[in-house]
């Protein structure tokens, strides 16, 4: 790596009053998924088992194969995770943060083989156990990111409407939020009626019909995954050279293939991707955009696939894909964490952003033709050198034109507030990016409410 004394800037605001968003805490995170049909589930697992000292896991819950088989593969997660065993020691002196091979077995639980049935007499460990995470003690939200299909949270869902008062149901409701992968059982629409305010993200809303009409790839989020933008990334050659070979016994549970695709599919992973502590998701703004997507409100606490631009071009494939050497960079890096000491790996950038650690929204108050200064503070754990861009997330705000950033390449860069932009809610990234292999991008996002 190319090496060099870490350095510190002073942050000055020169214009507007400013709050800061803490750095959000870990988000509780439930897994529910098919794995055993289509291969990239378990290509999912692998990254989410690399990323899991981002989030505090709560659960592994396996649901119908659907059109692979009308049974359940547990199996499957425990290998995995009999892998990341192997590998947990070498990944803990990068983290002190990753569970244990142990804990993680323990969030294993069965669902239901058959996709079609609720009601009485159809609960499963999986559907209890969701409930039991949701009622401890714990003001955090939980995310529920469904791989598959979606009956062990509709059980779920049913029991605790059967069982207990209308006040209690609403409690239990209001601390869950989905990030659900398409409608692929069919029980996305009992769920929307009968829970009306549930937080829902429905990824690939397109195919709300399925598996009653085709699958539709062109409008969903989640295939910028692997679909639009630099697709090298995403190759067999790539997967087996960053993630399958000479990276310990998780890198090898991870398929070089999946299911009409070669190489990287993962059409699940953007659900966790939008969670990522990473400075620019928002978990709780689906609409922002990030690593997962970016989605539009449909009606309260439902948020359906959104379009960004790249090049000329809109697509809702690309509020995934314009991220993905980010989020690439990001997978080979902790691939490497698995076989390599800390001195020989790289890690992510520290980020300040005008006076403010964390990873949380800088959100400042200005005004317009106002000017202000936005300058970084960031060091490398590594003592890498390190570049700068601050870039105007167009889609994210609601002010139509493009924004003026003099010095976008530097620490210190300066805004320009249109001066008809009164009214208007403006979004400015600021990504550092370290000299390491892989380079690893650090990120802060900016919110600028204009009176």
């Amino acid at each position: 790596m190319t090496r060099s004394v870490p350095f510190l800037l002073l942050l000055i605001l020169l214009t507007g009053n400013t709050a800061f968003s803490q750095t959000p805490d870990k988000p509780r995170l439930i897994v529910m998924t098919d794995i055993g049909g289509d291969p990239d589930d378990q290509q999912s697992l692998v990254r989410l088992l690399v990323h899991s000292d981002q989030f505090d896991l709560e659960g592994f819950l396996t649901s119908s194969r659907l059109e692979h088989g009308q049974d359940t593969r547990p199996e499957l997660i425990h290998q995995q995770i009999d892998a990341y065993g192997q590998v947990f020691e070498n990944l803990r002196k990068h983290s002190a943060a990753f569970p244990t091979p142990k804990y993680l077995c323990s969030l294993v639980h069965t669902g239901s083989g058959d996709q079609h049935n609720i009601g009485e007499g159809h609960d499963t460990p999986a559907s209890d156990w969701l409930i039991e995470v949701v009622g401890r003690p714990d003001p955090r939200p939980v995310w529920v990111t469904v791989w598959g299909g979606q009956r062990e949270l509709a059980q779920a869902l049913w029991k605790v409407r059967e069982t207990r008062s209308k006040a209690e149901t609403e409690s239990f409701v209001s601390k869950l939020r989905i990030h659900t992968i398409g409608n692929q059982d069919g029980h996305q629409r009992w769920i929307w009626k009968h829970f009306p305010g549930l937080f829902f993200v429905s990824d690939g809303f397109v195919n709300f019909g399925y598996p009653h009409i085709p699958k539709v790839r062109e409008y969903a989020a989640y295939r910028g995954m692997y679909m639009t933008g630099d697709e090298s990334l995403t190759t067999n050659e790539w997967v087996l050279s960053h993630v399958v070979r000479n990276h310990g016994a998780l890198g090898a549970q991870y398929p070089a293939d999946a299911s009409g695709k070669q190489g990287m599919k993962e059409g699940d992973s953007p659900s966790f991707l939008a969670l990522l502590p990473n400075g620019l998701n928002v978990p709780e703004r689906p609409d922002w955009g990030g690593f997962g997507g970016r989605f539009r409100v449909l009606r309260k606490n439902l948020y359906t696939d959104a379009a960004d631009f790249r090049e000329g071009v809109r697509n809702e494939r690309l509020s995934v894909s314009r991220w993905r050497m980010h989020f690439q960079n990001d997978f080979a890096a902790r691939m490497d964490w698995c076989v390599k000491d800390y001195a020989s790996a790289n890690h992510p950038p520290q980020v300040i952003v005008n006076q403010k650690e964390g990873k949380g929204v800088l959100e400042i108050k200005s005004r317009a033709g106002d000017r202000l200064r936005l300058s970084a503070a960031s060091s490398d754990p590594d003592g890498d050198i390190l570049k700068y861009q601050w870039w105007n997330y167009w889609e994210a705000g609601n002010y139509p034109g493009r924004l003026s950033l003099k010095n976008a390449d530097r620490a210190e860069a300066e805004l320009s507030i249109p001066a008809d932009a009164s009214g208007s809610i403006l979004h400015v990234i600021l990504e550092v990016t370290d000299a390491g292999n892989p380079a690893l991008t650090s990120f802060r996002r900016v919110v600028v409410e204009v009176e």
